[in-house]
C-alpha cells in the first residue's frame, strides 16, 4: 500500500477471518498440528511486510515511531502498522507463534522460519517496474527467496518433512495497490503511456497468474489472495484531493474493482488448470469501504482538520521551490514529448498549465495519459500551496 497507511486491528482481524474461513481450515484445538497447518508463508507488499525493508537500501522503511507503538515490545519493527499485521494474527490463531518473522531479518534463522516466514517487501507490486520506484524487493525476487528457503528447510528438517511443510502450509499473498498508486497513476515509470488503465489491469492479472503458477511449481497449494480495497480512499489519496474536500478518488476505486473482478475470473481458470491448488480470493473491498464510510459503527471517531491553515510552507510551494520553479518559470516534462509547463502565481493562487499535465498525487508535476494533442489542463489551487487534482478546466484548441 501507499506510504503512510496506518493499519488498524479490526482490518487485520477481518482479513484473518476471511482467510481461515475461505481456505477451509477447521480447527478443533489451538495447535497447528491438529489444524493440519504446519506453516504460514507470506508474499506481498507493506500490508504484510514484517520487516524485510529494514535491511535493504530503500527509503521506504517503517522502523521509527510512531510505527510499532502498540506492538508487543512497543517498538517499531519494520511493519507499516501501529502493532501486528494480519499474518501475525493468523499465525497466532494457528498456534504457530505471535508473529511472522521477516526472511531477511538477521535476528531469525531457519529454526524460526520452519513454521512461519515472510518474504514481503513494502512498496512492491506484481509489476517489476513498481519495485524500481522506491528500490524495493521485486516479487520475482520474493519467489527466489522462497526457493532458497526451501533448500535451507530441507537441510534443517530433511527433504521429506520439508516437502510436507511446503505442500501443507497456508500461503498469504497481499499485493497490487502499489502497481496502481506508486506506478501507473504516479506517472513515473511510463506504464501510463504504454497501457490504458484497462490494459494495465489485464497486464497485472497475467503477471499474477505467472506468480501463482511459479509458487505452485515450487510446492504451494493453499493460497489466499487479498483483493484490493478502495485504494482511492487511502489517506494519502484523500489528503491530496483537497478541492473535492478530501473525498475518495472514484477513478482509483473503479480500477480496484475492475482488477478484483478480473482476478476472480483468473482464479477460476487457475484452480481448474493447476493440479491440487486451492486459490482463494478474499474480497474485502465492500467491507473496508463500509468501515471508511461509517467509522462510528466500528467505534472510531473522526476529527475535522482545517487544511492550509499552517503558516509553514505548503506542499506545492515546497515542491516548486525544490524543483527550481519560480513565477513565470518553466519545467521540462518527464514525458518524452518536449512538453513544457509554465508556473505562475496569481492573486495568491498557483496556476499550473500545460498540454499534458497532472499533479500526480500532489508530489511533483507529472503528465496524464488521459490528454492528447491540443488539450490544455489548468489547475487552480485553493487554498494557496495545496496540490490537487480538483477543479480542472479542459479546453480543446
Amino acid at each position: 500500500m501507499a506510504l503512510g497507511v496506518v493499519h488498524v486491528h479490526y482490518l487485520s482481524l477481518l482479513f484473518l477471518s476471511l482467510v481461515l474461513v475461505e481456505i477451509h481450515v477447521t480447527t478443533t484445538t489451538t495447535t497447528a498440528t491438529a489444524a493440519g497447518v504446519p506453516a504460514i508463508i507470506v508474499f506481498g507488499d507493506s500490508t504484510v511486510d514484517t520487516g524485510n525493508n529494514n535491511v535493504i537500501n530503500t527509503v521506504l522503511k517503517s522502523n521509527f515511531a510512531p510505527y510499532g507503538r502498540d506492538f508487543i515490545s512497543s517498538q517499531a519493527t519494520g511493519r507499516f502498522c501501529n502493532g501486528r499485521l494480519a499474518p501475525d494474527f493468523i499465525a497466532e490463531a494457528l498456534g504457530l507463534g505471535h508473529t511472522v518473522p521477516a526472511y531477511l531479518d538477521p535476528a531469525f534463522s531457519i529454526h524460526d522460519f520452519a513454521t512461519r516466514v515472510c518474504f514481503a517487501s513494502a512498496g512492491t507490486g506484481f509489476d517489476n517496474a513498481t519495485s524500481h520506484v522506491l528500490n524495493v524487493i521485486p516479487l520475482e525476487k520474493e519467489v527466489e527467496y522462497f526457493a532458497e528457503y526451501q533448500q535451507k528447510l530441507k537441510s534443517y528438517v530433511g527433504k521429506s518433512k520439508a516437502n510436507k511443510i511446503v505442500n501443507e502450509a497456508i500461503y498469504i499473498v497481499s499485493i497490487g495497490t502499489n502497481d496502481f498508486l506508486e506506478n501507473y497513476y504516479s506517472l513515473i515509470t511510463g506504464r501510463f503511456k504504454q497501457f490504458t488503465i484497462e490494459e494495465y489491469e489485464d497486464f497485472l492479472v497475467e503477471l499474477a497468474a505467472k506468480f501463482f503458477t511459479e509458487i505452485h511449481q515450487l510446492g504451494a497449494r493453499k493460497i489466499a489472495f487479498t483483493g484490493l480495497g478502495p485504494i482511492g480512499c487511502l489517506p494519502l489519496e484523500r489528503t491530496t484531493n483537497v478541492l473535492h474536500g478530501g473525498a475518495c478518488i472514484e477513478e482509483y476505486n473503479k480500477a480496484a474493482r475492475d482488477f478484483n473482478f478480473k482476478m476472480i475470473t483468473k482464479f477460476h481458470e487457475l484452480n481448474a488448470k493447476l493440479p491440487g491448488i486451492r486459490l482463494v480470493f478474499s474480497d474485502v473491498y465492500e467491507t473496508v469501504l463500509h468501515i471508511i464510510q461509517n467509522p462510528s459503527s466500528y467505534g472510531e471517531t473522526v476529527k475535522a482538520q482545517t487544511v492550509g491553515s499552517s503558516k509553514e510552507p505548503q506542499p506545492m510551494q515546497i515542491v516548486a521551490s525544490e524543483m527550481g520553479i519560480t513565477e513565470g518559470g518553466t519545467l521540462e516534462s518527464q514525458d518524452q514529448e518536449n512538453t513544457n509547463l509554465s508556473v505562475e502565481e496569481e492573486a495568491g493562487t498557483w496556476k499550473i498549465a500545460g498540454s499534458r499535465h497532472n499533479w500526480g498525487r500532489g508530489r511533483v508535476p507529472q503528465y496524464s495519459n488521459h490528454l492528447t494533442g491540443g488539450v490544455d489542463r489548468h489547475v487552480e489551487k485553493v487554498p494557496p500551496g495545496w496540490a490537487t487534482r480538483g477543479d480542472r478546466r479542459e479546453t480543446i484548441s
